[in-house]
């Protein structure tokens, strides 16, 4: 029996070249570099590809690491800084004419990747990595840094991020709070798509005929399930759904597509009394609630239906459509946890008595992002045209060509 195709794709470096969020985080760690009185500090993409490649790939969490390992390096050559806020500490540095080395931000994110999570968030467990490693008299700066990164009214360098992401009125008018700074918004005047524009049409034209399936799975924030109930609606906190994955669908033209993305899982963890990152990639929540949503159109029920399979073993909602037929879930990402997600989703598919087979296609140019991809799979191309075209081999015709 031939299997139907279900496309889970990631957004950021494999439909989307995120250079905003990319441009965002330079500019964010040269914001605090300069609070602290240093010359640019000139992130790298080499770094970026690095964090990405050890699951540090939400900027919230990279760019409070990048600024934890300043404060050690900073506090560790002149430990007379240190004050009770950080703000306090990023003035006394830059009034005191402080000078310190470049951190080696990649090493630190190695250490992070290489560790246990646990179910932990990144930034919880940079922050346990940081407290072994530096003095107890800047535990609590290391607090204020990494142990809320996703609140904005508590977090410093969420606040700078999104400004540069959304720029300073896109950031007005997501949170209705007024900005810090002027910024562009970066993620307007720098993403593009890697997709091909014919296949960026050719795809939804073929899952309109029936011949696939697909959504976006990205943990990209994102605004919440757009057909949760009123009464629901009026529960969401702007605060924890900018429309950042909203906006890469519109560049992609799937304005109308469900999808699953960070806005959703944050919503559905929310509802459950959990933290923000509990059912994110790579959970395999994630990707069940996305191949739902591929298979149905509906956000909601998908996101209900993976977290009944997930917690009861029980097979419902958009779901249920799957206890028919021969099915292959493809996924299509530039990080591990996103194919490991997929991967637990089918293998909790097949628990509950789904003929389902897993297929996860790493896409990756830089060779620190390829190694950590072949711990998970062992296809690896360059990039998603090529991926799409050796998933299907043609089932989404010619045109797409």
């Amino acid at each position: 029996m031939e299997r139907h195709p279900i496309l889970l794709f990631d957004l950021d470096g494999v439909l989307v070249y995120p250079k905003g969020y990319k441009e965002a985080l330079c500019a964010t760690i040269d914001f605090f570099a300069a609070r602290m009185g240093q010359p640019s500090f000139n992130l790298s993409y080499d770094e970026i590809a690095i964090f990405e490649a050890g699951g540090l790939t939400n900027e919230w969490d990279s760019s409070a690491m990048c600024v934890s390992e300043m404060l050690l390096d900073a506090t560790a050559h002149h430990p007379d800084v240190i004050r009770p806020m950080l703000e306090e500490t990023f003035t006394a540095m830059r009034l005191g004419g402080l000078a310190f080395p470049r951190p080696d931000f990649a090493a630190l994110a190695r250490l992070v990747g290489e560790h246990e999570w646990e179910g932990r968030l990144p930034s919880q467990v940079t922050l346990a990595i940081q407290k072994t490693r530096a003095p107890q008299a800047i535990h609590h700066l290391l607090d204020e840094l990494l142990g809320h990164v996703y609140a904005l009214n508590r977090s410093v360098t969420t606040r700078v991020f999104q400004h540069y992401s959304l720029g300073s009125e896109g950031y007005r008018q997501t949170y209705g709070q007024a900005p810090e700074f002027e910024s562009e918004p970066y993620i307007l005047t720098y993403d593009h798509l890697h997709i091909e524009p014919g296949l960026a049409v050719a795809l939804p034209e073929a899952a309109a005929a029936g011949r696939l399936s697909l959504t976006i799975f990205t943990a990209r924030p994102s605004r919440a399930p757009r057909d949760i109930s009123a009464a629901q609606a009026h529960t969401v906190d702007p605060l924890n759904h900018p429309p950042e994955a909203d906006l890469a669908a519109r560049l992609l033209g799937w304005d109308d597509m469900a999808l699953i993305a960070g806005g959703h899982m944050t919503w559905l963890a929310a509802r459950e009394g959990l933290q923000r990152g509990t059912y994110h990639k790579p959970s395999p929540v994630h990707a069940l609630a996305a191949a739902g949503a591929a298979l149905s159109g509906q956000e909601h029920a998908s996101l209900e239906a993976a977290l009944t399979l997930v917690n009861h073993c029980e097979l419902g909602g958009p779901l249920a459509a799957l206890r028919d037929g021969a099915w292959s879930i493809v996924v299509f990402e530039d990080s591990a946890g996103g194919l490991r997600s997929g991967r637990e989703a089918v293998e909790i598919l097949r628990m509950a008595g789904v003929d389902a087979a897993f297929r996860g296609i790493g896409i990756a140019t830089e060779e620190s992002k390829r190694a950590a991809l072949g711990h998970v799979t062992h296809e690896i191309v360059s990039n998603v045209n090529e991926a799409i075209r050796l998933a299907l081999n043609g089932s989404v015709g010619r045109a797409a060509y």
